[in-house]
Protein backbone atom coordinates (compact mmCIF):
# COMPACT_ATOMS: atom_id res chain seq x y z
CA UNK A 1 0.00 0.00 0.00
CA UNK A 2 1.17 3.48 -0.69
CA UNK A 3 0.20 6.21 2.38
CA UNK A 4 0.83 9.49 0.82
CA UNK A 5 0.58 12.43 4.05
CA UNK A 6 -0.18 15.58 2.79
CA UNK A 7 1.53 18.98 4.30
CA UNK A 8 -0.35 22.02 3.57
CA UNK A 9 0.83 25.47 4.13
CA UNK A 10 -2.19 27.31 4.99
CA UNK A 11 -2.54 30.74 3.86
CA UNK A 12 -1.93 33.90 6.04
CA UNK A 13 -5.77 34.33 6.95
CA UNK A 14 -6.53 31.19 8.10
CA UNK A 15 -10.16 30.87 6.70
CA UNK A 16 -9.14 30.93 3.20
CA UNK A 17 -11.19 27.56 2.60
CA UNK A 18 -11.41 27.42 -1.09
CA UNK A 19 -7.64 28.19 -1.55
CA UNK A 20 -6.92 25.52 1.30
CA UNK A 21 -9.10 23.20 -0.19
CA UNK A 22 -7.44 24.02 -3.87
CA UNK A 23 -3.99 23.30 -2.11
CA UNK A 24 -5.49 19.59 -1.17
CA UNK A 25 -6.76 19.00 -4.69
CA UNK A 26 -2.83 19.34 -5.76
CA UNK A 27 -1.31 17.51 -3.64
CA UNK A 28 -4.41 15.08 -3.35
CA UNK A 29 -3.90 14.62 -6.90
CA UNK A 30 -0.47 14.15 -6.74
CA UNK A 31 -0.64 11.43 -4.34
CA UNK A 32 -3.17 9.95 -6.95
CA UNK A 33 -0.65 10.22 -9.93
CA UNK A 34 1.95 8.78 -7.09
CA UNK A 35 -0.19 5.54 -6.66
CA UNK A 36 -1.43 6.25 -3.65
CA UNK A 37 -3.84 4.66 -2.01
CA UNK A 38 -4.59 6.20 0.45
CA UNK A 39 -3.91 10.10 1.30
CA UNK A 40 -4.15 11.63 4.87
CA UNK A 41 -4.42 15.45 5.13
CA UNK A 42 -3.83 17.41 7.93
CA UNK A 43 -6.08 18.97 11.36
CA UNK A 44 -7.99 21.14 10.02
CA UNK A 45 -7.18 21.38 6.45
CA UNK A 46 -9.83 23.37 5.31
CA UNK A 47 -9.87 25.92 7.72
CA UNK A 48 -6.37 26.28 8.79
CA UNK A 49 -5.68 25.48 12.16
CA UNK A 50 -5.46 28.81 14.32
CA UNK A 51 -6.83 31.36 17.05
CA UNK A 52 -9.91 31.48 14.93
CA UNK A 53 -12.46 33.36 17.73
CA UNK A 54 -15.34 31.62 15.74
CA UNK A 55 -15.24 27.97 13.95
CA UNK A 56 -19.05 27.84 13.36
CA UNK A 57 -19.70 29.33 10.02
CA UNK A 58 -17.44 27.05 8.73
CA UNK A 59 -18.10 24.39 10.34
CA UNK A 60 -20.29 21.01 8.96
CA UNK A 61 -22.47 18.45 8.87
CA UNK A 62 -21.85 14.94 6.53
CA UNK A 63 -23.57 17.02 3.67
CA UNK A 64 -20.86 19.77 3.88
CA UNK A 65 -19.26 21.21 0.77
CA UNK A 66 -15.89 19.65 1.96
CA UNK A 67 -16.86 16.38 2.60
CA UNK A 68 -18.71 16.09 -0.76
CA UNK A 69 -15.99 17.54 -2.42
CA UNK A 70 -13.75 14.40 -0.41
CA UNK A 71 -16.26 12.19 -1.18
CA UNK A 72 -16.05 12.80 -4.94
CA UNK A 73 -12.49 12.70 -5.06
CA UNK A 74 -12.34 9.72 -3.11
CA UNK A 75 -14.48 7.63 -5.49
CA UNK A 76 -12.74 9.02 -8.40
CA UNK A 77 -9.51 8.58 -8.07
CA UNK A 78 -10.20 5.07 -5.94
CA UNK A 79 -8.58 6.00 -2.90
CA UNK A 80 -8.92 6.30 0.58
CA UNK A 81 -8.45 9.86 2.08
CA UNK A 82 -8.70 11.14 5.84
CA UNK A 83 -8.78 14.42 6.36
CA UNK A 84 -9.34 17.07 8.97
CA UNK A 85 -12.07 19.34 9.61
CA UNK A 86 -14.76 21.42 11.53
CA UNK A 87 -17.44 19.43 12.24
CA UNK A 88 -21.14 20.92 13.11
CA UNK A 89 -23.78 18.47 14.86
CA UNK A 90 -26.58 20.57 16.45
CA UNK A 91 -25.03 23.29 18.56
CA UNK A 92 -21.90 21.80 18.84
CA UNK A 93 -18.13 22.10 17.27
CA UNK A 94 -16.10 19.51 17.36
CA UNK A 95 -12.38 18.87 15.40
CA UNK A 96 -12.79 15.49 13.65
CA UNK A 97 -11.32 13.57 10.81
CA UNK A 98 -13.43 12.27 8.01
CA UNK A 99 -12.23 8.79 6.46
CA UNK A 100 -13.59 8.64 3.13
CA UNK A 101 -13.40 5.27 1.31
CA UNK A 102 -12.82 4.84 -2.63
CA UNK A 103 -16.33 3.52 -2.63
CA UNK A 104 -17.38 7.22 -0.98
CA UNK A 105 -18.09 5.61 2.57
CA UNK A 106 -17.33 8.25 5.06
CA UNK A 107 -16.62 7.65 8.69
CA UNK A 108 -16.27 10.80 11.30
CA UNK A 109 -13.71 10.48 14.21
CA UNK A 110 -14.04 13.49 17.06
CA UNK A 111 -10.80 14.51 18.24
CA UNK A 112 -10.85 13.32 22.12
CA UNK A 113 -7.95 15.03 23.67
CA UNK A 114 -8.71 18.97 23.30
CA UNK A 115 -5.71 21.39 24.16
CA UNK A 116 -5.28 25.04 25.00
CA UNK A 117 -7.62 27.30 23.23
CA UNK A 118 -9.35 24.00 21.48
CA UNK A 119 -11.26 23.39 24.61
CA UNK A 120 -12.37 26.89 24.16
CA UNK A 121 -13.99 25.94 20.29
CA UNK A 122 -14.56 22.20 20.37
CA UNK A 123 -16.80 19.89 22.43
CA UNK A 124 -14.76 16.49 23.09
CA UNK A 125 -15.18 13.56 20.90
CA UNK A 126 -15.76 10.20 23.43
CA UNK A 127 -15.03 7.28 21.83
CA UNK A 128 -12.19 5.67 19.48
CA UNK A 129 -12.90 4.92 15.93
CA UNK A 130 -11.93 1.53 14.18
CA UNK A 131 -12.72 1.36 10.59
CA UNK A 132 -11.72 -2.38 8.67
CA UNK A 133 -10.01 -1.56 5.42
CA UNK A 134 -8.47 -3.81 2.84
CA UNK A 135 -4.86 -2.95 4.81
CA UNK A 136 -6.43 -4.06 7.88
CA UNK A 137 -8.20 -2.70 10.94
CA UNK A 138 -7.12 1.63 10.88
CA UNK A 139 -8.01 3.53 14.20
CA UNK A 140 -7.70 7.25 14.09
CA UNK A 141 -6.36 9.93 16.25
CA UNK A 142 -5.93 13.82 15.72
CA UNK A 143 -2.96 15.24 16.92
CA UNK A 144 -2.50 15.26 20.72
CA UNK A 145 -4.57 12.45 21.11
CA UNK A 146 -1.90 10.75 20.14
CA UNK A 147 0.01 11.19 23.82
CA UNK A 148 -2.23 9.65 25.69
CA UNK A 149 -2.18 6.38 26.87
CA UNK A 150 -5.85 5.65 27.35
CA UNK A 151 -6.07 6.49 23.26
CA UNK A 152 -3.23 3.80 22.77
CA UNK A 153 -5.20 1.44 25.51
CA UNK A 154 -8.74 1.59 23.32
CA UNK A 155 -6.73 0.65 20.25
CA UNK A 156 -4.38 -2.12 21.57
CA UNK A 157 -4.88 -5.04 19.72
CA UNK A 158 -7.60 -4.07 17.59
CA UNK A 159 -5.89 -2.34 14.85
CA UNK A 160 -3.18 -3.32 12.45
CA UNK A 161 -2.53 0.91 11.01
CA UNK A 162 -2.79 4.17 12.94
CA UNK A 163 -3.93 6.82 11.46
Amino acid sequence: MKIIAAAIQHSAEPLQVADNVGRADALLRQAFEAGAELAVLPELFNTGYGLCPDYAPYAEGPDGPTLAYLRHRSRQWRMDIAAGFVEREGRHLYDSLVYVTADGQMHIYRKRNLVFWERFRFKPGRAPLIVPTRWGRIGFAICADMIYRKVWRDYRDRIDLAV
